[in-house]
């Protein structure tokens, strides 16, 4: 029984938190893939490059993504996408968590 409730915890806590299933002491980190394989980039006339903005791979919060943008005065947004593994066609796709546009 206690295992059970903590297994729920680690699940309410990513869900309602937006943590990583890779903190929390493990439970569950291998569902997902890791965090270094997020991916935090600019877009410049309709085109995506990719720019290194850890802080916002981590949380991507609109406040970090406001801040990242303002570094890239050319850019049109900036925008964060995570892998995400689709089990029922078996692929991994990277899914958009976080958006900001100028």
């Amino acid at each position: 029984m206690g295992l059970v409730l903590l297994a729920l915890g680690q699940l309410a806590t990513v869900h309602l938190l937006g943590l990583t299933r890779w903190r929390g002491g493990g439970m569950g980190m291998y569902s997902e893939p890791h965090p270094n394989l997020t991916v935090v980039s600019i877009v410049v006339d309709g085109r995506r490059e990719v720019v290194e903005a850890w802080r916002c791979e981590r949380l991507p919060s609109p406040a970090c993504l406001r801040e990242t943008l303002s570094a890239y005065p050319h850019a049109e947004a900036v925008e964060v996408r995570r892998p995400s593994f689709e089990l029922s066609s078996r692929t991994l796709r990277h899914v958009r968590v976080g958006h900001v546009e100028r």
